[in-house]
């Protein structure tokens, strides 16, 4: 693959534009790190750990002292695909309920903690029908996102969410790695036409899907392309929207998670945590100026 990408980025400009040989690389760099199976298992205590505030959702255990590299052993897990609604009604799970939860649970990994299950496909998440309580399978492939990356793709969000065509073009450029000049009056232009014809004017629903297929198909054409972690973010979001229509066909996707997001927003800037934080922030800055000044005594002078 990386033989071939090197071939086409000599012959085809899109190639180069897309940094092709860059892509497979992480592609290899990804595919290496999952065989791992200990990238695997401090995957599965991370996720678990940040989801622990949620006790509707459930990581399963892992076996360490049976557990290697080449020998993941986790805790034996019984349930139902969430993309099989007739076996869920006929076990008796609310599904409005569950696909609350999973947006609330996707939500909480992508936005808030930028630690999230980068492949959440039908496979990869249960539920359990005596509990009711969501699974998460299969924690080879994970996703990190900066605090800064968090807030754009949440800024994404509520750009569809408040019908803003012109924050939609600022926030995704915002998303973009580094990239050449470009005209951006066309760029612009390009994004806000295709969040007309692919959003607000369907004769559909609108799909989450569709309107990053197209943002991706317009940062194409300019020679624009996300970091991985984006590109993660995104698919993550994107097979997320499919669990979440297939539970509750009903559900205004976008905007649950855009109101979900807010509330936990919310939930961390209390006053408390607040004050918290700012003592964090005081204690660093004080260690930070212990380890310059040469001795207590100096240290208190300033």
């Amino acid at each position: 693959m990386i033989k071939l990408a090197s071939v086409l980025e000599n012959r085809y400009a899109w190639a180069r534009q897309m940094n092709l040989s860059g892509v497979v690389e992480e592609f290899a760099a990804g595919m290496l790190k999952e065989l791992d199976f200990q990238n695997e298992a401090y995957h599965a205590r991370r996720l678990a750990a940040t989801m622990a505030v949620l006790p509707e959702v459930h990581i399963p255990r892992i076996y360490d002292a049976y557990s290697s590299t080449r020998v993941l052993t986790m805790e034996y897990i019984q349930g139902i695909k969430l993309t099989d609604p007739a076996l869920l009604d006929e076990s008796g799970v609310d599904r409005s309920a569950v696909a609350q939860i999973f947006v609330r649970a996707l939500v909480k990994q992508i936005l808030i903690d930028g630690f999230f299950h980068g492949d959440p496909h039908p496979g990869n998440v249960w539920v359990d029908p005596n509990t009711g309580r969501l699974i998460f399978l299969d924690l080879g492939l994970i996703g990190e996102l900066r605090q800064d990356q968090r807030l754009d793709l949440l800024d994404l969000l509520a750009c569809l969410s408040q019908g803003d065509p012109q924050g939609l073009a600022a926030v995704t450029l915002l998303l973009c790695e580094p990239h050449p000049p470009l005209d951006e009056r066309v760029f612009r232009a390009d994004i806000e036409r295709a969040f007309y014809q692919y959003w607000v004017f369907l004769s559909a629903e609108a799909s989450f899907a569709e309107m990053m297929n197209q943002v991706l198909h317009v940062l194409s054409i300019h020679g624009l392309r996300l970091s991985h972690a984006l590109t993660l973010a995104m698919k993550a979001i994107v097979e997320g929207e499919v669990i979440a229509l297939t539970l509750n066909p009903q559900m205004n996707w976008v905007q649950v998670a855009f109101d979900e997001s807010l509330s936990m927003l919310g939930e961390q800037f209390s006053a408390e945590q607040i004050t918290h934080t700012l003592k964090l922030q005081a204690l660093r800055a004080g260690k930070a100026l212990l380890r310059q000044a040469p001795n207590l005594e100096s240290a208190a002078l300033k």
